[in-house]
């Protein structure tokens, strides 16, 4: 679950403890965001059993935004074990961008920060690639052996929120696909 504002959190930790949820994962997107947001969401969200916190890289290649993000959440009482970046990619304005994606990967970034924070890292590769195609071109180019988890969009249905980046179930299923023989090298 994205959570954009405080109210956001306060109405997934409602929904949490009315329904008794346990294990949730929820993240902060790449923009719309002020430092002191994060905290108070984190705040409201930090007493929920197995919560997992994932922070988005800004669009911009700022990796000082990113690193002020990860602190403002740890202000608010997220643990480090359960905190997690996600690499998205980066904005390609002013950049080659020979594969024609929609955010350029900065893996070198994203596992340094990862290592130095002693945080789990998430790719990203739909918001990387921004059609289906490419999103699996980002799978089989990644050093996928170096990230914790992934975070892929993909719905049987066509919707209207990010529709072109989202895999259909054939598409799912080729990207677990590349994710396992990575996995295996």
């Amino acid at each position: 679950t994205e959570i954009t504002t405080p109210e956001d959190a306060k109405i997934v930790a409602k929904i949490c403890d009315k329904f008794g949820i346990h294990g949730l994962f929820v993240w902060f997107g790449s923009v719309r965001f002020r430092g002191m947001d994060i905290k108070d969401s984190v705040q409201i969200l930090k007493d929920i059993p197995h919560l997992k916190i994932g922070i988005k890289n800004p669009p911009n290649e700022n990796s000082r935004t990113w690193r002020g993000r990860i602190d403002w959440a740890l202000a608010g009482g997220a643990n480090v074990k359960n905190l997690h970046l996600i690499g998205r990619g980066h904005d390609p304005v002013g950049s080659k961008n020979h594969l024609m994606l929609r955010n350029l990967p900065n893996y070198d970034e994203t596992i340094f920060l990862g290592e130095m924070r002693g945080l789990k890292i998430i790719l990203d590769p739909s918001h990387m690639g921004g059609t289906p195609a490419r999103v699996l071109e980002v799978l089989k180019n990644a050093p996928n052996n170096e990230f914790d988890g992934w975070m892929i969009e993909a719905c049987p249905t066509p919707t209207k929120t990010d529709e072109n980046q989202r895999l259909d179930l054939q598409n799912f299923r080729k990207a677990l696909g590349i994710i396992a023989q990575s996995l295996k090298t």
